[in-house]
């Protein structure tokens, strides 16, 4: 048997105050990338899904590294010279 204990967000949550939407339970909400409402912020693990154990909250994180990357790849080639794409 498991039992988790608790998980409530600060009522002053750090995501919250960048402009990040929550659910009503005060979590933050993400896409399956872990993109957030707010542009170039990415959340995963226990901010997003109080259930999430160790081994879900990695597998999540990697997720949104791998979006992270994929954005700064796609900016930079975006800004690259011509000659460069």
């Amino acid at each position: 048997m498991f039992e988790r204990p608790g998980n409530v967000p600060h009522a002053d949550g750090l995501l919250p105050g960048w402009g990040c939407e929550v659910n009503e339970a005060r979590f933050v909400m993400v896409d399956a990338t872990g993109r957030t409402s707010t542009f170039g912020v990415w959340a995963a693990g226990n901010v997003v899904d109080p259930r999430a154990q160790v081994i879900t909250s990695a597998g999540a994180g990697s997720a949104a590294v791998i979006a992270i990357n994929a954005d700064l790849v796609q900016d930079q080639r975006a800004e690259a010279p011509a000659s460069y794409t």
